[in-house]
């Protein structure tokens, strides 16, 4: 198919993470136009991964068609280096020289549920700006730590989870050299790698698009601070119709943990069961699930992620 007239979706996984990011592209899949091609970047783990065939079947009985792009050594290293995170968390950088016939992509993380079809955003105006995105959800209680790098306002702070990349912005720019740079040189400042590196390198050029391209687990669990970003109206309707679900957060905010309450878990279990990963079980944290099972969701998804930035800080520490 000619390259122009195709919805290009990509996905960056590590071995461990596959499973999910089949749950992804399988709930991506679902809701496709027939000219969607599916990439799916890694940092060499699938190589010679035994179910990356059966992913591709799966992509490919869908009436899509599936590239892999495995980055090579030299690619490796020229990514920052950062002791919290995989290379795999910045290999979407790569896309602008991995595509290079490719106009617009869109980058989906593994932790979501796609509800219904992606083309429209492809449509989207961008303007001047190499990026779409949605806004994070940022709680008070970590605005300051935003207003320590730099970012003023916390309402234009973008989530890295759906972004809508105009790869031809990005090439003429060289934004990917630029988030090179600042991801190395301010790696002992930044708690999220490639999202704390997007916003402090594109600042304010990039395109707020709608809440349901993104709806993030915050809109359910504080609609009140949702509101503050979005407006009212807004998170009524992403609540309503959510197109892209976004298990954002760590442990127990993902679907696959054994104390997630999210109100779509049981369509990603449902997903789940129409990937090479059917019969999966929910993973239990043996100690650390107990001690939450008892919490309110609220209390327990704050705990689960004070302790996350607790243990962040601590292993920056040493």
């Amino acid at each position: 198919m000619p390259t122009s007239d195709a919805v290009h979706v990509a996905f960056a996984s590590s071995a461990e993470f596959l499973p999910y990011c089949s749950v992804a592209m399988r709930s991506c899949l679902d809701h496709a136009p027939a000219n969607t091609v599916v990439h799916l970047l890694h940092d060499g783990a699938l190589t010679d991964h035994p179910r990356v065939e059966e992913v591709r079947a799966m992509v490919t009985a869908a009436g899509a068609e599936l590239q892999v792009h495995g980055i090579d050594r030299d690619g490796l290293g020229r990514l920052p280096v950062n002791e919290q995170y995989r290379p795999v968390v910045f290999l979407y950088y790569l896309l602008p020289e991995l595509l290079p016939d490719v106009e617009r992509a869109l980058y989906l993380d593994s932790d979501l549920l796609v509800e219904e079809s992606v083309a429209p955003l492809f449509d989207t105006d961008l303007g001047d700006s190499p990026l779409g995105a949605i806004a994070n959800v940022v709680r008070p209680e970590d605005r300051p730590r935003l207003a320590s790098l730099g970012i003023p306002d916390h309402r234009r702070y973008l989530n890295s989870g759906v972004l809508l990349l105009d790869l031809d912005k990005w090439r003429r720019g060289d934004i990917t050299s630029k988030l090179f740079e600042v991801a190395t040189r301010r790696a002992d400042e930044i708690d999220f790698a490639d999202q704390d590196t997007l916003n402090l390198t594109l600042g304010d050029s990039w395109v707020a698009m709608h809440p349901r391209w993104n709806a993030q687990y915050t809109l359910w669990t504080d609609p009140d601070i949702a509101a503050d970003i979005y407006g009212a109206e807004q998170v009524t309707e992403a609540l309503a119709s959510p197109a892209i679900v976004h298990f954002e957060g760590p442990g127990v905010s993902k679907p696959w943990h054994a104390l997630n309450t999210h109100p779509r878990r049981s369509e990603w279990w449902a997903t789940m069961a129409r990937t090479p990963w059917a019969g999966t079980r929910p993973e239990d944290h043996g100690l650390v699930t107990s001690a939450l099972r008892y919490l309110p969701e609220r209390t327990r998804l704050r705990v689960y992620w004070q302790f996350a930035q607790w243990r962040k800080r601590r292993s920056r520490v040493r």
